[in-house]
């Protein structure tokens, strides 16, 4: 049992190629504190994270319940949708999910600025907000890859590195989703407490996570299953492998 109160404000680092579970899992966490009161707040360009409002009526997934002991049926969670920011003592007494629908903004570095606008919204706000040792809100933000673009620019990378260290001593923990963690540089990827690493063939990854947590576990990366993951807490030690559970809501 991870106590995820404690952990996750310390930041969170996804990733795996398509198809590999990473968007289960960051569910799976966002479920988990949901069930906690936490309220979450998702950057979402796709609108895959507005299905946590529906509950889950996948067969194959429903038929796994019992493998991992969930008793509970499935289940949508309180879901509030908006495409431009609201006050953030809003998205604090939500007590649900605050999806930012990015889907009308196609072109990338837009994405990026949108988010980076909220997020110094943010900034301002917790400014005024006294420390805490104590989670209070999840930041997701999905396509983090996005980030380190050479159309974004170096400015934008810094800036999210400077964001996840600021909120962090005010208890707001912020979870990247990434098809990649090559891109992000060292000092990046030593900020986020949590690693879980899922199945990739890209070559650049696999050196990185040789570098991070030794070679024995990036071989064993490109041979996990659909639904497995390396996992690392820092402040733990050794990483490990992972099943994921599934959602009670909507994948």
């Amino acid at each position: 049992y991870l106590p995820l109160n404690i952990y996750a404000q310390k930041g969170i680092l996804v990733s795996g190629a398509s198809g590999s579970g990473k968007t289960v899992a960051a569910k799976v966490i966002v479920e988990e504190l949901l069930d906690g009161n936490i309220p979450v707040l998702v950057f979402d360009a796709t609108k895959q994270w507005e299905r946590l409002k529906e509950l889950n009526t996948d067969d194959e997934m429903l038929k796994r319940y019992r493998l991992f002991g969930m008793k509970q049926s499935p289940r949508g969670y309180k879901v509030h949708t908006i495409r431009h920011m609201l006050d953030v003592s809003g998205i604090m007494d939500n007590k649900g999910a605050t999806i930012f629908d990015l889907s009308d903004i196609p072109d990338e570095t837009d994405r990026v600025e949108r988010v980076a606008l909220a997020l110094d919204t943010i900034l301002q706000y917790f400014d005024l907000q006294r420390d805490s040792n104590d989670l209070r809100l999840l930041i997701v933000i999905e396509e983090a890859h996005l980030w380190t673009l050479r159309e974004v620019g170096k400015h934008a990378i810094k800036f999210l590195d400077k964001a996840v260290r600021m909120l962090r001593k005010k208890g707001v923990g912020v979870m990247l989703v990434s098809h990649k963690i090559s891109d992000f540089d060292p000092t990046m990827r030593s900020a986020m407490n949590i690693s879980i690493l899922f199945r990739t063939k890209y070559e650049g990854d696999l050196k990185a996570v040789g570098r991070m947590l030794g070679t024995e576990t990036s071989a064993v990366i490109p041979k996990l299953p659909v639904g497995y993951s390396v996992f690392h807490l820092a402040d733990v030690g050794d990483p490990f492998i992972v099943a994921w559970r599934p959602t009670y809501s909507q994948s």
